[in-house]
């Protein structure tokens, strides 16, 4: 799997998981400092990237709630041009987990 395959976790101060999603921008340009987070439930929230801190080579940390931000106006957009998006990050979450028990062997 190359660099651009892989996919970045991120988990809120709540531990809920999501996935940095570098394709997705937002309808803003203005809005450079924002990255896109797919969350389980298949929604695409926008954080502030100066909110997210490396924590491994494929996870951060987002200082703050993703349940917050979705209460936040505007920043909540439902996937209907993609509604699989909760099925791939299971696939996903599978795939990973399979590498990793195949990597200690």
């Amino acid at each position: 799997m190359n660099k651009s395959q892989e996919l970045l976790e991120a988990v809120d101060e709540r531990g809920e998981i999501g996935f940095l999603d570098l394709a997705t921008k937002p309808q803003d340009a203005a809005a450079e400092n924002l990255l896109a987070v797919r969350l389980g439930n298949g929604e695409t929230i926008f954080v502030q990237i100066d909110r997210l801190t490396k924590i491994a080579s494929d996870r951060y940390r987002f200082g703050g709630s993703f349940q917050d931000v979705r209460r936040a106006a505007g920043q909540t957009t439902q996937t209907a041009n993609q509604p699989n998006s909760y099925e791939r990050n299971l696939a996903a979450i599978d795939a990973r987990t399979n590498a990793a028990k195949s990597s200690c062997r």
